[in-house]
């Protein structure tokens, strides 16, 4: 059967296959342009990554010349970093422009000059390039840039590392703690914090760093606190002069009236005038605060006891931060102070010293034992003429000034020889009369200042207590036991020599201000001292040495007295020695041997009647140092007559250090703890560590049986006592090698952005 079928479904047209080949040929050329697309746009981003890779390159390099040049640039716009340059953007010959070049693709970077921000933060703004090379002509045919910011700085500000450690003064509490600044401004603290000192908003002590709560808004660029026993509160001052406190408020030291609590554990601001409230210096006494401000002035706060304070007052405490009267303007740095017990003593744009408060043993340098109650001048220090007075050191009974020509004068107590000189006064227990040469008999008198005959020395060639001048007798006399078994005293000429004329401090127990006069020879076996047996009129005789306030006396200076006459570069003190380095290189230290001297000589201070000519050291003697090694500066810390925490240290010019006296708690840095004799070491050990592979000593502090050492190439290193963790390594581990810990040491970093 046919069957008829219809062509048009038996095939396809032309136009039909036309259209679906240009189709197709459009969708393979949109395929291949997509392909070409994304392969330039893989290639874009990889030249691009090798452009930012070369920016921050420049960044990191740029971070690197800051740190080598204390954070300060030495390239500019016009001298940028590249490369090939040196940090000052110079082109240094046979270096390369490039960071990489592989084929016909190369990176390089430039860097301008950096924007200081906060702190020590520096924002660096980098441009990394890749740029393609033409093979035929080896011309740039095309390039990518990327241009990155970044920051770099330091987590800690060197110069704001600040320790303290508080101990005694009527408180059960000791501790020692530290405080750093980041790169912020915002201070942080750990360690000790009995009294609420470390501002983070408790008494709680904490071996981590926490802030010190000052307010977001302001930048800290100093800490202060006390070095010297008495660090029982902290004060931050801030870039645009205000002074923030926390701590121990019982006398208001903190300088705000409206706090009443006796511990501020959040900072408040001390309370300057509104005329006068920019401070520029801090000095903490622990009792009572002093702020100098930018026009000179001097605000106090806080107890007031014996005058302390020095507004010329006798409120018992100054809860409102109250103007010093003093006739000029005052220094404002740490050698132009010196504050210890109740005394405080400050330096003057004129070079003038200026003292007042507490006065019994004569450190004001008046002639007498008044407190003083506002500030009185000492000396002839900044007179026209006259030498400037330019570094001050007390030990709480002592007190030294160096002048511009290098001398040293001092005045106060000197029962150990810590006046540096031979000669003192004494004072009797009960009367506060001194003993006085009168003709051929031994009295007691008024002081006075200027009555040669109470003026004496011992005689250490043949242990003699001799007068200095002597009215209507010869000045050559010297005391004398004698009598029926040598109870009675008098004046004989010393070259008549008898047993009678032996004569030496003894030192009463527990007494580290008085002294027996005790004939050595001990007649009859029975210790006999000089008492004073009638203070109406002022006989004396011999008795047995126990401690009445009536057979003890002070030794004491109550005018100034010249130590050294010149050449003097640096003097440290603490109970009750101290430390001259001179510009020649020597070291001489004086006073109290309680191993720490470094002269080579061991002393028990537990018996000190088997030691008693040891321990009293009246003339300097050398701090022994290796030959030809010269000292340039010293620090000395001592807590009384305890061996324990009494050491010595000094900084030599090759950026080594050597330290006398204590290592109980491995304060020496010298790889263990103990050691010498009993823990003391009376020759002087070279710390470990410091002054090598670049680490050398700039300035040493040391307090509570740590040790802290400041470095020049901006590390802290700290050793010994870990009590309270302040030797910031998040421990309470005692270490005696020292150590650049994390928590007191600048943490470099870059960022990115």
């Amino acid at each position: 059967m046919l069957v008829n079928k219809n062509r048009s479904s038996a095939g396809f047209a032309l136009p039909t296959v036309i259209v679906a080949s240009v189709v197709a040929m459009m969708l393979l050329l949109v395929a291949a342009s997509a392909s070409t697309a994304i392969r330039e746009g893989l290639y874009a981003q990889h030249y691009r990554r090798l452009a930012r890779e070369a920016a921050e390159s420049g960044v990191v390099l740029a971070s690197k010349c800051l740190e080598l040049n204390n954070d300060l640039a030495q390239w500019s716009n016009s001298a940028k970093l590249r490369p090939n340059t040196d940090c000052k953007g110079a082109v240094v010959a046979g270096r390369t422009q490039y960071i990489q070049q592989d084929g016909n693709v190369r990176t390089t970077f430039e860097v301008g000059e950096p924007e200081r921000r906060e702190g020590s933060i520096q924002r660096i703004t980098a441009v990394g390039r890749t740029e393609l090379i033409r093979t035929t002509d080896g011309a740039v045919w095309k390039s990518y840039e990327y241009r990155l910011a970044g920051q770099a700085g330091l987590s800690t500000l060197l110069d704001s590392v600040s320790f303290g450690y508080a101990t005694g003064g009527g408180f059960a509490m000791s501790g020692a703690f530290f405080t750093v600044i980041d790169e912020f401004g915002r201070p942080r603290s750990a360690g000790f914090n009995g009294f609420g000192q470390l501002g983070v908003g408790s008494t709680t002590d904490t071996l981590t760093l926490k802030q010190f709560n000052i307010p977001a808004n302001k930048r800290a660029v100093r800490t202060y606190t006390n070095f010297l026993s008495h660090g029982r509160n902290m004060f931050a001052l801030t870039e645009n002069g205000e002074v923030w406190g926390a701590g121990l408020n019982n006398h208001g030291q903190i300088g705000n009236p409206g706090q009443s609590v006796a511990w501020v554990t959040n900072p408040v601001q001390f309370a300057l005038p509104s005329t006068d409230n920019v401070a520029t210096f801090v000095a903490p006494l622990g009792i009572v605060t002093f702020v100098v401000t930018s026009q000179g002035n001097v605000y106090a706060a806080g107890l007031n006891e014996k005058g302390v304070a020095g507004i010329n007052s006798t409120a018992a405490t100054i809860k409102t931060p109250t103007r010093v009267p003093f006739p000029e303007k005052i220094r404002a740095d740490a050698h132009s102070w010196a504050l210890d017990s109740q005394t405080a003593y400050a330096i003057g744009e004129s070079g003038a010293v200026y003292g007042w408060g507490n006065n019994e043993f004569g450190q004001l340098a008046q002639g007498d034992i008044n407190e003083r109650r506002a500030p009185v001048r000492l000396g002839d220090f900044g007179k026209p003429g006259k030498t400037k007075a330019v570094q001050l050191a007390f030990d709480g009974d002592t007190v030294y000034i160096r002048d511009s020509a290098g001398a040293v004068y001092s005045a106060g107590k000197t029962n150990y020889g810590q006046a540096g000189v031979p000669t003192f006064r004494l004072r009797a227990g009960v009367s506060n009369r001194c003993l006085a040469a009168v003709g051929a008999s031994l009295r007691t008198e008024n002081c006075s200042s200027t009555a040669a005959n109470q003026k004496w020395h011992l005689d250490r060639t043949n242990n003699a207590l001799q007068v200095e001048s002597n009215p209507g007798a010869s000045q050559n006399r010297c005391v004398e036991a004698t009598g029926h078994n040598g109870e009675e005293t008098r004046m004989r000429w010393c070259a008549w020599w008898s047993g009678g004329k032996r004569f030496d401090f003894r030192y009463p127990t527990n007494s580290w201000s008085y002294v027996y006069l005790s004939n050595s020879t001990d007649i009859g076996g029975r210790g006999l001292c000089i008492i004073e047996a009638n203070s109406a009129t002022g006989d004396t005789k011999m008795d047995s040495c126990e401690y009445y306030t009536h057979k003890v006396y002070a030794p004491y200076n109550p005018t100034l007295e010249q130590v050294a006459s010149s050449g003097v570069v640096d003097i440290t003190t603490d109970q009750y020695f101290a430390t001259m380095v001179y510009a020649n290189g020597e070291v001489k230290t004086f006073g109290l041997n309680n191993g720490a001297l470094g002269n080579g000589v061991y002393v028990d201070t537990s018996n000190f009647d088997t030691y008693k000519r040891q321990a009293y050291n009246p003339t300097p003697v050398k701090f022994i140092l290796p030959p030809g090694v010269k000292a340039v500066s010293s620090w000395t810390t001592s807590n009384g007559v305890d061996s324990k925490n009494g050491n010595t240290f000094v900084v030599t010019s090759d950026g080594r250090v050597f330290g006398a006296g204590s290592n109980v708690t491995g304060q020496l840095g010298i790889g263990h703890i103990g050691g010498g004799t009993n823990g003391i070491y009376p020759t002087p050990q070279q710390m470990l560590v410091l002054g090598a592979q670049g680490n050398l000593a700039s300035y040493v502090r040391s307090g509570y049986g740590t040790t802290v050492v400041y470095a020049n190439n901006r590390k802290v290193f700290t050793v010994g006592n870990n009590s309270n963790g302040q030797l910031g390594d998040d421990t309470t581990t005692t270490n005696p090698t020292p150590r650049a810990n994390k928590n007191t040491n600048p943490q470099r970093h870059v960022k990115f952005y």
